[in-house]
């Protein structure tokens, strides 16, 4: 199956989320979409929120609780409010926060929480703190988990032992920018060339071993060839994360996720708003033994 993360502020009606859970090939975790919602000016409702937690965590592999930006307090009693209305949610640290928050949890048998708040991956101070938290952890909490928001950098990502990330904009960098960045099980390594009429010529046997796709067919990126593109760049990221597993080898949490979903970490969930293109993704869904070679 395919990671991925569906956001109740893009994805928040039953028919898009009937759609993605038909599919059977996603392993989704659900996100309130609180950061989106505050940079474009949007309110989200604890209620509101609470209902599509109620209605879809079944399907979900864990939810996030609603947080709020740079108020642990706040974002505390979310958390706890969600908890009493039977919704184990997992909460988010933001940059910044001090540690006793997460010891805080931990006395609540939280072994799971969000590393964010505007971490990106060009934010060093951000990652810096978050390696913090991940290094403080492993000394006091060694049973807490993490999930990084909004990371994509593989020099975090090969040092930091996440259990789970997500980055939005992956799926669309092919037909976007014209360039597709492909991981390479052979060298792990990424493999990055423009769709520029003739660069892909020279990566025929990756494309043809790991990718089941042709250098003519992703020669350039247009209307005719979106759905390849989107389904190489969810391969892509799949084989990466299998071969993070390897890796940092992390143990799953407990608290919040689905025992039916829980697995290994590193986990790679691939974001979009449209649902169409969510399930493009689902269809680079890559065999068990394709894991375990990558």
């Amino acid at each position: 199956m395919i990671d991925a993360l569906v956001s109740y502020h893009y994805l928040r009606s039953d028919d898009q989320m009937e759609r993605l859970v038909s599919c059977g090939r996603l392993n989704m975790i659900g996100d309130s979409g609180a950061y989106s919602a505050y940079t474009q000016g949007v309110k989200i409702g604890l209620n509101e929120y609470a209902g599509w937690v109620r209605r879809w965590q079944p399907h979900l592999a864990w939810c996030a609780c609603l947080d709020v930006l740079g108020d642990p307090q706040a974002t505390w009693r979310n958390w706890h409010e969600l908890r009493t209305r039977g919704l184990a949610t997992v909460p988010t640290l933001h940059v910044g926060t001090p540690n006793r928050w997460l010891h805080a949890y931990g006395e609540q048998g939280v072994d799971f929480v969000g590393l964010g708040g505007g971490l990106t991956t060009g934010d060093a101070a951000g990652i810096r703190w978050a390696a913090r938290m991940l290094a403080y952890a492993r000394r006091h909490l060694p049973a807490m988990r993490f999930h990084g928001w909004g990371i994509s950098s593989r020099a975090v990502l090969d040092n930091l032992p996440l259990y789970s990330a997500d980055s939005s904009g992956t799926l669309g960098v092919g037909y976007r920018f014209g360039r597709l960045r492909l991981f390479d099980p052979r060298t792990a390594r990424d493999t990055t060339f423009y769709l520029d009429g003739h660069s892909a010529l020279r990566h025929r046997r990756l494309l043809e071993l790991f990718y089941d796709a042709s250098p003519e067919q992703v020669l350039h990126g247009d209307a005719s060839n979106r759905p390849l593109l989107i389904r190489l760049m969810a391969r892509s990221t799949a084989l990466y994360a299998a071969w993070l597993r390897k890796r940092h080898q992390v143990t799953p949490p407990v608290y919040g996720l689905n025992p039916a979903r829980r697995g290994q970490g590193t986990r790679l969930h691939l974001v979009d708003t449209q649902v169409r293109t969510l399930l493009l993704a689902a269809q680079a869904d890559i065999e068990p033994e394709e894991v375990t070679a990558a």
